[in-house]
């Protein structure tokens, strides 16, 4: 299942950036997100594959197309990406 991220479109207050983390669940058809609004700049998810097979997390959208190494049912893994405001795909496979 594909779910879509939204960036908000405005720029942290302090000028030293932090990473945010968003955690992250896969399981076989389905992606959760503990939230789906994260500021612009960097992101940590922090995925958790939850699911009887091996998946993998994917960002896609305005310059970015990442995603994490495959993960074995049960374990986890993180990916970190830029994102600028906007509006992105996330999906598992």
């Amino acid at each position: 299942m594909t779910r879509i991220l939204i960036i908000a479109a405005f720029a942290a207050s302090s000028s030293v950036a932090t990473a945010q983390a968003v955690t992250v669940t896969l399981s076989e058809w389905k992606v959760g997100l503990a939230r789906d609004t994260v500021q612009a700049g960097s992101v940590t998810f922090k995925v958790k594959n939850s699911g009887t097979m091996t998946h993998g997390f994917y960002v896609r959208g305005d310059g970015v197309d990442k995603g994490s190494r495959e993960i074995p049912a049960g374990q986890e893994a993180s990916l970190t990406v830029t994102l600028k405001p906007g509006t992105y795909e996330v999906f598992c496979l």
